[in-house]
């Protein structure tokens, strides 16, 4: 019995393991689309070309934000305060960046206006970055492994016939 709890354990943690790293996979593509975004915009490339790149930058940002969601789910995993406080932060600054997207996709023909709303992506790309990178780091265990040898270190230590090593 004490094995198949175990393996449900390692069943739930796992799960929460990938949806963390789908997270921040998810913020290492938002990433890269807002580095496009910086780069093509410091050229001042055709209007419709950019808007087709806010377009995939905000559908980024909106996998982001539901991959940030999973995290929240329920899940025999324990320990998950960390991980949901950064998820909230995740969700928050999708919000912020969208707006800004949206703010940058009718500014295309306002060069200034333009120019402010990219220093303000390249900022948002810095900070993602932190985010990411401020997730605390998962250790995983095999329960099935240290259950079973509690009970093999059990039965030895029980039966007195039989030396512990």
């Amino acid at each position: 019995m004490k094995i198949l709890i175990a393996g449900e354990m390692n069943a739930s943690q796992n799960e929460f393991i990938d949806k963390v790293n789908s997270t921040k996979k998810a913020c290492n593509d938002l990433e890269k689309n807002l580095e496009k975004l910086w780069n093509n915009g410091q050229i001042a490339e055709h209007s419709e070309v950019q808007s087709k790149r806010i377009e995939i930058t905000l559908q980024s940002a909106s996998t982001l934000t539901s991959h940030a969601n999973t995290i929240f789910h329920p899940t025999d995993f324990k320990d998950t305060k960390g991980f949901t406080k950064i998820a909230s932060k995740i969700q928050l600054f999708c919000v912020n960046l969208m707006d800004t997207l949206h703010d940058f996709n009718r500014s295309l023909n306002d060069f200034d206006r333009s120019l402010n709303c990219l220093k303000k992506i390249k900022k948002y790309q810095e900070e993602l970055t932190s985010l990411e990178n401020s997730f605390p780091i998962l250790h995983k265990t095999d329960h099935v492994v240290r259950v079973t040898m509690e009970c093999v270190t059990s039965t030895v230590v029980e039966d007195k016939s039989i030396t512990p090593l």
